[in-house]
């Protein structure tokens, strides 16, 4: 097919996501809902919240992370999220 990307062009992708600074955004969560079969609800301040994988979404099996557009100088990032009962209990 043309203009469509072959399978170097997918590798060097996975691979400058693996080894450098660079990262992935709303279409990798949505393949990891997918991959994993788990819902992904993403959490950011001032914004609503996201979900991917919605057709898998439980209560209890849930993925949350947290979009975090300027913190700590990192630049545009996303961070593991806990519920705070869980964090509680191993204190």
């Amino acid at each position: 097919m043309e203009g469509r990307p072959g399978p170097e062009a997918y590798e060097s992708y996975c691979v400058r996501l693996e080894e450098t600074a660079e990262w992935g955004g709303n279409l990798e969560l949505q393949a990891l809902a997918g991959a994993l079969r788990r819902c992904i609800t993403v959490h950011s301040v001032g914004m609503p919240s996201m979900e991917f994988g919605e057709e898998y979404k439980t209560s209890e099996d849930i993925l949350h992370i947290a979009y975090l557009k300027h913190a700590y100088g990192l630049g545009e990032h996303y961070n593991a999220v806990e519920k705070k009962a869980m964090l509680e209990a191993t204190e």
